[in-house]
């Protein structure tokens, strides 16, 4: 859990700030100095991080009675230096009921999973952003997109253009555009790896602090991205989006004026809108993937889209509600608009729209345990996922290998933890998860035999027993010693009634 204070009975503290926040204020006699530090350490940026899962026993007060002989000292320093300085998290209302205040930072804690070197294509100007822009045939909108970006973002922002394996023309063309602009980079797939899997390629090569996923059907308008940026700096904000003339939700305009097939007067409407809104965020469960701009410290954490949901609908859902498990929150700008012609590569490709849309619905059903009967654009039990909270480890999805990413290999308490994790999943009926925990720790311990025992009995549970049973004979070939996969193995065989493996030669 992410939180203002923290007590100094117990209190890591990395030794950079530390020193940057200039450690303990000795003004303060034994009380307030530690919250002082606390207060110091979040206005520099830093996370201050409650750890329940370490537990340590604290005799409190015994070093005398002169421990107390300036308490009221102390309160009065602390107050000097910070009574108007900070906000609440919590008022009391009329009534004396604690109502959250708007800019409440108390949140879920998600330890990043990803870190990112510097790159030498990365610009040095603070605030940098990678546009990425999937493409995917329709040339002529590709086209425009292209235009509006050159002329209306700042050149020391990247822009990346990933096609899709078009078959029209249009990676021959980004070839021609990448060769003439500097700012301009191309990543060729040879297959259509889908919306979200593209989408991961730009994103795993992206060097910007923002990280921008845009339609190629989309045209920006002037300012657009520093008014994205902006609205960035919320200390809360994870995912930002803008508002437009065709999608689906809060970030529609009920009215737009200028011409929405010639785009005349686009530019002059964006700025007159803009401008009447200046600065206006407006808190969002979610918004819309056509437009989104994702800190880079959210993607550390949480990773990129699901793949899962293959060529295009509820990745952004889904990615935008990991992200409000993480402790993260979406924004809608309201002061920037972007038009949308809206879903020209689904229409080039020749996909039907409407049954891509019930597919990955009920992929995002069964990945959030919604029941099957729950219909599109029906009510959920939104509150149970928030009160289930975020899993470090089910709600991370890995980017493609790139120069300059790495995973962060994680600690060995870490894994012995997943592993309790997993067969407690097991024995409560979510093969599925426990599935994902075995594997996250086999990557890391390839060797670890309570893992791939594991794995094997939840793929058995999901009715995979050729690979339960493929999994279990390479363990015991590794280790002829493993009772465990032997019995488990032979379990298998008598359900599925298989015949036994050949014995290996050596």
């Amino acid at each position: 859990m992410v939180v203002r204070c923290l007590t100094a009975a117990c209190l890591l503290v990395r030794r950079d700030a530390f020193e940057a926040a200039g450690g303990f204020d000795e003004a303060y006699w034994n009380g307030n100095e530690d919250v002082d530090l606390c207060l110091k350490l979040e206005q520099a940026g830093w996370r201050l991080v409650y750890r329940p899962e370490s537990v340590v026993v604290h005799h409190e007060s015994q070093s005398g009675p002169e421990r107390f002989t300036k308490v009221d000292q102390n309160i009065a320093l602390l107050n000097s230096r910070w009574r108007g300085r900070i906000t609440p998290d919590y008022y009391r209302d009329l009534e004396g009921k604690a109502v959250a205040a708007p800019d409440f930072r108390l949140r879920q804690y998600a330890p990043p999973r990803l870190s990112f070197e510097h790159d030498a294509r990365r610009p040095a100007e603070s605030q940098t952003a990678s546009v990425i822009v999937l493409c995917h045939n329709a040339l002529e909108y590709t086209q425009k997109c292209a235009a509006s970006l050159l002329a209306h973002t700042d050149p020391r922002h990247e822009i990346i253009f990933v096609d899709n394996a078009s078959t029209d023309g249009t990676g021959d063309w980004l070839r021609e555009l990448t060769a003439h602009q500097e700012r301009c980079h191309g990543i060729y797939s040879q297959e259509n790896l889908g919306y979200a899997a593209g989408n991961n390629l730009g994103l795993a090569h992206a060097r910007g602090d923002h990280l921008v996923l845009l339609n190629s059907d989309v045209v920006v308008t002037p300012d657009w991205l520093e008014r994205l940026i902006a609205a960035a700096q919320h200390p809360q904000a994870g995912v930002v989006g803008p508002v437009t003339n065709s999608i689906t939700g809060p970030q529609k305009l009920p009215q737009v004026g200028y011409d929405q097939e010639s785009l005349q007067d686009l530019d002059f409407f964006a700025r007159m809108h803009g401008d009447s809104c200046r600065g206006q965020d407006e808190p969002a469960l979610w918004v819309v993937g056509f437009c989104m701009l994702i800190k880079r410290d959210l993607l550390a954490r949480i990773g990129g889209l699901d793949e899962r949901f293959g060529r295009g609908n509820f990745e952004d859902t889904d990615f935008c509600l990991r992200a409000f498990l993480a402790g993260y929150q979406c924004l809608i700008a309201r002061d920037c608009f972007v038009h949308h012609f809206g879903s020209r590569s689904f229409a080039a490709a020749k996909v039907d729209y409407r049954a891509s849309l019930e597919r990955n619905w009920g992929v995002f059903k069964r990945k959030w345990r919604i029941p099957q009967a729950v219909g599109y654009e029906q009510k959920f039990d939104l509150e149970s996922i928030v009160v289930a909270g975020f899993h470090p480890v089910l709600h991370f999805e890995p980017l493609p290998r790139a120069r300059g990413v790495a995973a962060i290999e994680p600690t060995a308490q870490d894994l012995a933890r997943r592993l309790r994790e997993g067969e407690a999943m097991c024995r409560d009926g979510r093969a599925g998860d426990a599935e994902a925990i075995f594997r996250h720790v086999l990557e890391w311990r390839a060797d670890e035999p309570a893992a791939a025992n594991g794995l094997a009995c939840a793929l058995w549970e999901q009715g995979r027993a050729d690979e339960a049973a493929a999994l279990l004979e390479e363990t015991l070939r590794r280790d002829p010693q493993n009772e465990d996969a032997r019995w488990n193995l032979a379990e298998i065989r008598k359900a599925a009634a298989m015949p036994e493996a050949e014995p290996a030669l050596n």
